[in-house]
């Protein structure tokens, strides 16, 4: 995704997951740095622990801008989808 589109959906995750969730770290970082193959432009990734509710939360967020999350170790990834 795009750096403006990253920062909008990154306002809008702790907009509404600011009484649910606790953000130990969070980066917006380019391609070059990314785990998950095949996205393209920036990535935002959350070091956080989230439980059913607030991960429901964000997955609503990343499905309205069609964007993808992967949790590893911790860190939950969004990316662009495949198309």
């Amino acid at each position: 995704m795009k750096r403006a589109e990253a920062l909008a959906v990154l306002h809008e995750i702790f907009e509404e997951s600011q009484e649910s969730v606790i953000y130990w770290r969070v980066s917006l970082d380019s391609k070059e740095s990314h785990l998950v193959e095949g996205s393209d432009g920036f990535e935002i990734k959350l070091k956080c622990d989230l439980d059913e509710h607030s991960r429901s939360v964000i997955k609503s967020i990343l499905d309205r801008h069609q964007l993808g999350m992967k949790e590893e170790n911790g860190v939950v990834v969004t990316y662009s989808k495949l198309e």
